[in-house]
């Protein structure tokens, strides 16, 4: 079973109707025989969004909590904790390649793993064409 590194963004569309493409859903239907995997900051930086959309009343009660239970149901494997020095190289990456910092935790994760990025972030599947195999979810939105 190959891994893919799933980002935020990526995950974001599989989670919500407002977020969807369909090289999301594609991707969704290869869950069988790929594994998803994303550095550990992944949980914290899709939850802020879910509890920002919450906020904003963009989610209901009940959409909310489907969605951490979606979310659950990806079984996406998390990194640990970076160490110090870890986060000092992730800091080096991001100004390498002019992306946040949180999107070089990703394209470090792919890079370490030799596994392909699954995004819909432009600047992160510029940055990580260089690198590493691409499955770039920008494809067309879900009506």
């Amino acid at each position: 079973m190959s891994e893919i590194v799933i980002d935020a963004s990526a995950a974001l569309a599989f989670l919500l109707p407002s977020q969807a493409t369909g090289a999301a859903m594609e991707l969704l239907t290869r869950h069988d025989t790929e594994a998803f995997i994303a550095p550990y900051i992944f949980a914290w930086e899709v939850s802020n969004v879910l509890v920002k959309h919450r906020q904003r009343g963009l989610l209901s009660p009940d959409t909310y909590e489907q969605a951490f239970r979606d979310l659950a149901e990806l079984e996406i494997s998390l990194g640990a904790p970076p160490s110090s020095d870890q986060v000092e190289s992730l800091c080096q990456l991001a100004l390498g390649e002019r992306i946040r910092l949180f999107d070089a935790a990703y394209l470090a994760l792919a890079i370490d793993r030799r596994a392909a990025l699954a995004s819909r972030d432009e600047r992160l599947l510029d940055a990580a064409q260089r690198s590493v195999p691409l499955v770039d979810l920008r494809g067309e939105r879900i009506p």
